[in-house]
């Protein structure tokens, strides 16, 4: 049997998928690493039980964010609720509420049935409640690098009654 000889055209064409199938590793790698490396720095978690859980203050350094995230989404925050559990014996009506955060926040929470228009959230005893936070702040303030001192609030819908607050840090740099 003999072989052909290889022609430009095959040869452009194995070079081309090779470039291509080294393009696509390369791709895969790297948003694996941003994934496990860096974008687990730029989330923040928070967690506490009703009635009377003891809530840690949330620190948030803008500066910390990886480079893809800092071209972007330099104002855009992202906190997450790990588990907010009723250990109380009554069902508990929450609303979501912020004091001292500029810019646009926005409430999200899949699951069980909430309202995003006014944040209300019932959480039966025992059960947990999940949900995010996106923050998006003014640029002046990136700009300033200011610190933004705020605070989460989570009361009871039906008297008004505080049921925890976040404390919120937000700064750039060394600030």
């Amino acid at each position: 049997m003999k072989l052909k000889k290889p022609t430009k055209g095959n040869l452009l064409a194995v070079g081309a998928f090779a470039l291509l199938l080294s393009i696509g590793a390369g791709g895969a790698v790297g948003l694996g690493y941003y994934k496990t490396a860096v974008r687990a720095y730029e989330r923040t978690n928070f967690k506490f039980t009703l009635p009377g859980g003891e809530v840690k203050p949330v620190v948030i350094n803008m500066s910390g964010h990886g480079l893809p995230k800092q071209i972007l989404q330099p104002d855009s925050i992202r906190l997450r609720s790990r588990s907010i559990v009723n250990t109380g014996d009554v069902p508990l009506p929450l609303m979501i509420a912020f004091d001292g955060i500029p810019g646009t926040l926005t409430v999200k929470s899949g699951g069980e049935v909430f309202d995003p228009e006014t944040q209300l959230k019932v959480v039966r005893p025992g059960a947990k409640w999940r949900f995010d936070v996106y923050i998006h702040l003014p640029p002046e303030f990136r700009e300033q690098e200011a610190v933004i001192n705020g605070q989460m609030l989570v009361t009871h819908a039906t008297d008004h009654t505080i049921m925890a607050t976040v404390p919120i840090s937000i700064f750039w740099g060394d600030t």
